[in-house]
């Protein structure tokens, strides 16, 4: 899946994918490929996929996504290491009213 990709192509989100590199194109052609699906489970992975890649921005745009299409476990969220580089982010900290 999405974030496997993103895991591998990152070290673990440990380096930012670089915008042109082909890890970041396969991610935007995942990205884009997942955009059009009515499952929120689908777009939870793909925010963490792009957390995974340093995009806090597109992450934060696929939980609202997850979120619009009925999947957005507030636990999950908080307990999922892929998410850790966007703790601090005010819009991700948003989706849960903090």
């Amino acid at each position: 899946p999405e974030s496997d990709l993103a895991r591998a192509l990152s070290d673990s989100g440990a380096r930012h994918l670089k915008e042109g590199s082909p890890g970041a194109a396969a991610l935007a052609l995942a990205a884009e490929r997942v955009a059009p699906s009515p499952l929120g489970v689908a777009h939870y992975r793909m925010a963490r996929a792009w957390a995974l890649a340093r995009r806090p921005e597109a992450a934060v745009a696929s939980l609202r996504r997850a979120r619009d299409n009925g999947y957005l476990p507030p636990q999950a969220l908080e307990d999922e290491g892929d998410f850790a580089p966007l703790r601090d982010d005010a819009a991700f900290r948003e989706l849960f009213g903090r």
